[in-house]
C-alpha cells in the first residue's frame, strides 16, 4: 500500500474516532441547550471563533463544536482558558490538530486527555499546550 494512501486512511480513522467520541455538537444541538435560535447561535459562534475563544472542526461539510469548550454551569460561555490554549496551539495546529490534541492522552497531564482536565485544572492544560508546541528538546 502506498504510504500517502496509508497516511490518509489513518487520518480518516482518527477523524472518525474524534467525531464519534460524543464530544461534539452542531449548532442546532447547542441552540437547544442555550435556548437561542440556530441563527442567533451561529452568529454568536462565528463571533467567538473570530475572537479565538472557541474552535470548530468541519466534517463532511458540517461544523462541529467541542462540548468541552463550553461551561454548562456558566450559561454555555466558553471556558475562559480556552482562548489562551487555542492561541498557543494555533501556532502549530489547525482545528483538526487541536481536536486530536484535546482528545488524546497527554503525559504532561498524567495520561489524561486535555478535554477531561480543562474545566477542573485549566492552568495545567495551558502548560500542557505550551509543552506541546515546544516539542521535544534533546541536549
Amino acid at each position: 500500500m502506498d504510504t500517502t494512501l496509508r497516511i490518509a486512511m489513518l487520518v480518516e480513522e482518527g477523524k472518525q474516532r474524534i467525531i464519534s467520541s460524543g464530544d461534539w455538537l452542531i449548532a442546532a444541538e447547542l441552540s437547544e441547550l442555550t435556548a437561542q435560535t440556530v441563527d442567533e447561535l451561529k452568529t454568536r459562534v462565528y463571533s467567538l471563533m473570530g475572537e479565538g475563544r472557541i474552535f470548530a472542526i468541519n466534517y463532511e461539510g458540517v461544523d462541529y463544536l467541542p462540548t468541552y469548550a463550553f461551561d454548562a454551569n456558566g450559561g454555555y460561555q466558553p471556558v475562559p482558558v480556552l482562548k489562551a490554549v487555542i492561541e498557543i496551539l494555533a501556532t502549530r495546529k489547525d482545528a483538526w490538530g487541536m481536536a486530536f490534541w484535546f482528545g488524546s492522552s497527554n503525559s504532561y497531564l498524567g495520561g489524561r486527555q486535555p478535554k477531561e482536565v480543562i474545566r477542573i485544572d485549566p492552568g495545567i492544560v495551558l502548560y500542557a499546550a505550551s509543552d506541546e508546541v515546544r516539542g521535544i528538546f534533546h541536549g
